[in-house]
């Protein structure tokens, strides 16, 4: 029993561990290819939010970079960007910031 309470606190602290300090924010949730589309960036508190943010687009095997450009300026530790979602781009498409890390808007 002590072991498997062992195994739990490793493993649920290591999972806390992993929670990025960047995250990416999507209001609607939708993006058509070749269409604009807008997100917002949340940072830990106290950074500084860039007027452009490069972000890694993932569509099935297939990956691309995009930059995104601030649209205003920061508010409550937010800001929110625009970009051109790639004609390409197909299907179920997860975005990411390219660095540092952050978790993956689908």
């Amino acid at each position: 029993m002590r072991s498997f309470l062992l195994l739990l606190a490793v493993f649920s602290t290591s999972a806390v561990a992993q929670v990025p300090d960047w995250l990416l924010v999507s209001e609607s949730g939708r993006a058509k290819a070749g269409a604009p589309f807008e997100l917002i960036l949340a940072g830990p508190e106290g950074a500084a939010l860039p007027d452009e943010i490069g972000v890694r687009l993932r569509s099935g095997v297939a990956e691309a970079d995009l930059k995104m450009q601030a649209l205003a300026s920061t508010e409550n530790g937010r800001r929110r960007y625009a970009g051109m979602l790639p004609p390409s781009a197909s299907g179920a498409v997860g975005i990411s910031l390219a660095d540092p890390p952050s978790n993956v808007v689908y």
